[in-house]
Formats: structure tokens, C-alpha cells, sequence
């Protein structure tokens, strides 16, 4: 069996078994000492270690809940104090406490101090109220947790996965390897707080592939690829992310099919996951949504988070999305629920646009003319005709437009006309031109769409190109260039998805803002 880490969730979880973890000891020059934290002063935060005070015990050794005086502004804390039989020692001590240390972030848990006194090893955390969210899922308590606030629970654990990944900078990446529930606390306000980074490993980005030679962590979120092969990269853990998203969505822990039924390694293809990939359709997978929220959670939602949820736990590495792509995808879910949830004058709001037709955009061919000068304001031509730029009337907000016309001589005629003004009455999305209204008045074909100011990428790839290309970062260039390939692939099935394109153009914006940084 493979084995997990000491976790702070082994807080509010007993008997979590500990494994053997990759030592790292302090570095002698990094100074710690303001971390420091009297024994005297556990001791009478704790009571002397009382065992009313035990909320806990892992491979590490107990945990107490204590609160700290004054100077530490009679903070409630939690207190991992080693036990000396344990088979974790000083050096399992000195890299936990490193590496909590050096992070700071709202989504994982806050290290407070620690105490290396009298043969004492301790190492005291801020106190999540809530507990694991693991507890939630053993104890049924899941039927508390809305749709929304488990989606905003997933994308805090996301932001926190992000951090911890990029917090030794742009040439390396940490990861956390026992990635899973019991390792997302949640504090009084259902924040999560992600722990247990006792078995977390720092690689370097330009080393190539990396290898580890005895797979660790929790078996059932483990990446099937590095647990088969040892193979770690930064989509190690997207897997046991993806395995949570799914917990989430069904209320259940990975390994237990219902309550009170938990299965075993052996077998494993009873487990969620397995399960889930059977049931890959929309019908199937929308039966294994928690009942406690299947009347709350709107289908726009659901199926944005399961079509995420699938690629997080693909087999393929380069089908699983980026830590970016993830939190996007999940907080556009979560604006769909939200809106789902408002006010019926949002939801018209929402669907107000919906509710007209194409006539309702007509704009007279006296409004246009004024708004161009009689056509005088050319800004560009094409197979269409020449496109004009204006300034509407009060009655249209003032706002500047470009003005699309029909050339009589030109190519196309009134079947693309109606073709493109269709398409564009359809389609609404901040990365479209907004359509604002059309002409066909006086055998005139005249589009109406929002001005971009900054005219077309052709014209700025013109401007900049040479001035820009010695600030590119390598990475991002070769991430941009191979996808880039990929997609002019003569052999179709060579083609990446638009969501792949998505990702590897979100890696390389990543790589250049480090770069720029």
C-alpha cells in the first residue's frame, strides 16, 4: 500500500498512516527564529498537553488545540508536537518547516511558529475551524455545502494549488504529491486552506522529464501515469484535483461508492473515478450528482465543471488542462450558478438581448450617413466593401462605430450579407466584435459593429513585431511555436482542440510574465 504524509488534517482525521518523505534539511543560513515559540508557552496553551486538548494523531504524532496568549493575540492554533517513537524524525521536522515558512498565501494553511526545545519538536498552525474537508465527506456533512460554495471551495484549492506550484519562481515548480481531501482544511468561513506538504518536491522546469523512484501519497488520488511510471510534472497534480472536483459534484469520498461502503487497492475499480469514466455521457454523470444539491444546480454549470472535471483526470498529460485553464473554467461555472441564483431582474437582464429580434437592430440609412460624413470616414476596405468609421446620435449613446458597406463591384452579395448579419446577431462573447445594428434600406447592405480603436492584429503585428521579439522568454516562445505547428499539421487528427490551444497559449502567457516580472 502506498502511504500518506503526516497532514494538518490529521488534526481532525486519526489514524492517517505516515510514509517515509524525500528529507530536506534547513538551510543554515535562512534565520527562523522569530518563528520561535517558548515551550512554556504550549505548554500552558495546551494545558500541558492534555488530552482534552487532542483533536488529532498522525504518523508525526499528536495534535493539540491551544490558544496562544497575547503576544500572538490569543490565537486559536493548532499544535503538532512529535512523538519520539515516530519514524519521522528532525529531518521530516526541518523540511516541513521550511517549506511552510516561505508561504504566505489565503488558500493554504499559515504556519505560526514552532518550538525545537528540550527534545521537543513542534510545529503550531493557525486552527481551521471547519476541519478537513475530508471530514465533511466522511460524515455526510456535504447535504450543508450549497453548489455554489462547492465551487467556490474547488476554485480556492485550485488558487492555492497555482501558488504553491509557482512560489520558487519561474525555473522551478513545487509539487505537492498527496494532494487530496484530507490535505483542504476549511476555515470559518469555508475558505480552503491546503496542507500537507510533507511529501512535496521542488523540480527544476528546464531539466527535462523527472523521475521518482518509489511514487508517494494517497493511492486513490494518486496520478495513474506518475504512480505507474514515477513521472512528475506539473500535471501531477491536476489528476488528484480533478478526483476532488468529482468528490464534490457526488458528495462522496473517492473510494467509497456509498456510505458506510469504502473499498480497498483491491478494488480500485469500484472506486469514483472508475465509475466516472463509465459514465462519461451527460445522462450518466448527471445521476451521480449529490441529491442534497441536484434541485439547486443549474445544467450551464454542471456542465462546464464536468467537462473540466474529465480532462483534470485524463490519462493523456496533454489533454489535462493547465492550473489557469482550470480556475477560469470553474469560476465561469460559478458566474453561470450565481446568475442562476439572482434575482429574477438579472436573469432578464441576462436575457434581455435574447429576447429581441434581428429587426429590432435596424438602424435607418439617414442615421449612418450623418454618423459618416456621408461616407467619408474610411478606416479600411475588403471583399465586402469599404468600412467606415462614425460617431452615432444620442440615440445610439454617442458611441463610435465601424461601419461595414457593400461594394455593388465586390465579390459577395446579399446571401453573405445576410449570412454575416445572422452569425453576428447570434454570437455574443467578449472576445467577438460586438454587433450594434445593420442597414438594408435603399438596396444598401450595411453592418454595424462596435469601433476597435486599436485597429486589426495585422496592423499592430506590423508596428511591433521586430521592436518586441528580444523581450520573449524562451519557454513561452517554443510553448507558442509548437502549438503553433500543431495546428497547420497537414494530418487532421495531429490538430489540437481549441481547449488545448486554449492551455498551452495560457502556458506560455505564464512563462513571459514570469519572464517580464
Amino acid at each position: 500500500m502506498i502511504g500518506c504524509s503526516l497532514t494538518l488534517s490529521s488534526f481532525y482525521c486519526q489514524n492517517h498512516a505516515a510514509a517515509s518523505t524525500i528529507t530536506i534539511r534547513s538551510h543554515p543560513h535562512q534565520n527562523l527564529e522569530h518563528l520561535l515559540i517558548p515551550l512554556e508557552e504550549i505548554r500552558l496553551a495546551t494545558s500541558d498537553f492534555s488530552d482534552e486538548n487532542r483533536i488529532g494523531e498522525g504518523g508525526f504524532g499528536k495534535v493539540y488545540k491551544g490558544q496562544l496568549p497575547g503576544r500572538w493575540e490569543n490565537r486559536t492554533a493548532a499544535f503538532k508536537r512529535h512523538d519520539p517513537e515516530s519514524e519521522q524524525g528532525e529531518a521530516d521536522f526541518q523540511k516541513e518547516l521550511q517549506m511552510m515558512s516561505s508561504l504566505r498565501h489565503k488558500n493554504i494553511i499559515r504556519l505560526i511558529g514552532y518550538c525545537d526545545e528540550d527534545g521537543e519538536m513542534i510545529l503550531i498552525y493557525d486552527y481551521a475551524v471547519n476541519g478537513s474537508l475530508r471530514s465533511h465527506l466522511d460524515k455526510q456533512l456535504m447535504k450543508h455545502i450549497t453548489w455554489v460554495q462547492r465551487l467556490k471551495i474547488c476554485i480556492g484549492a485550485a488558487i492555492g494549488l497555482k501558488h504553491l506550484q509557482t512560489s520558487h519562481g519561474k525555473d522551478k515548480i513545487l509539487v505537492h504529491r498527496d494532494f487530496n481531501s484530507y490535505n483542504i482544511l476549511l476555515d470559518d468561513n469555508m475558505e480552503p486552506l491546503i496542507c500537507g506538504l510533507g511529501l512535496s518536491i521542488v523540480v527544476d522546469r528546464n531539466k527535462g522529464q523527472v523521475y521518482d523512484k518509489l511514487p508517494v501519497g494517497a493511492f486513490f488520488y494518486m496520478d495513474p501515469i506518475y504512480r505507474e511510471s514515477g513521472l512528475i510534472t506539473s500535471q501531477t497534480d491536476v489528476y488528484p484535483l480533478g478526483v476532488i472536483l468529482f468528490e464534490m459534484l457526488h458528495g462522496l469520498i473517492c473510494n467509497m461508492l456509498k456510505h458506510g461502503y469504502e473499498v480497498d487497492e483491491n478494488d480500485e475499480g469500484l472506486t469514483l473515478i472508475n465509475v466516472v469514466r463509465r459514465s462519461s455521457n451527460d445522462n450518466a454523470v448527471f445521476k451521480l450528482i449529490d441529491w442534497h444539491i441536484i434541485d439547486e444546480i443549474d445544467i450551464g454549470s454542471f456542465l462546464i465543471f464536468k467537462e473540466i472535471a474529465y480532462k483534470c483526470i485524463s490519462l493523456n498529460l496533454k489533454d489535462r488542462p493547465s492550473l489557469n485553464r482550470i480556475i477560469k473554467r470553474l469560476e465561469e461555472a460559478l458566474r453561470i450558478q450565481e446568475q442562476a441564483d439572482a434575482s429574477t431582474i438579472a436573469t432578464q437582464s441576462q436575457l434581455s438581448h435574447q429576447d429581441k429580434k434581428l429587426e429590432d437592430f435596424r438602424i435607418p440609412l439617414e442615421e449612418i450617413r450623418l454618423a459618416t460624413g456621408k461616407f467619408s470616414k474610411i478606416i479600411g476596405m475588403g471583399g465586402f466593401g469599404v468600412v467606415y468609421k462614425g460617431q452615432f446620435s444620442e440615440r445610439w449613446q454617442n458611441c463610435s462605430v465601424a461601419i461595414k458597406r457593400l461594394s455593388p463591384e465586390g465579390h459577395q452579395g446579399n446571401d453573405e450579407f445576410q449570412n454575416e448579419l445572422n452569425m453576428m446577431f447570434k454570437f455574443h462573447h467578449k472576445n467577438i466584435i460586438n454587433f450594434l445594428g445593420y442597414c438594408d434600406e435603399d438596396k444598401e447592405m450595411i453592418i454595424v459593429n462596435e469601433y476597435a480603436s486599436n485597429g486589426s492584429l495585422e496592423d499592430y503585428l506590423a508596428d511591433v513585431l521586430d521592436k518586441k521579439r528580444h523581450e520573449m522568454d524562451r519557454r513561452s516562445f517554443h510553448t507558442f511555436k509548437f502549438v503553433a505547428y500543431e495546428c497547420i499539421s497537414l494530418n487532421s487528427k495531429d490538430r489540437p482542440t481549441m481547449d488545448t490551444i486554449i492551455d498551452r497559449l495560457e502556458e506560455a502567457l505564464e512563462f513571459q510574465v514570469s519572464f517580464s516580472a
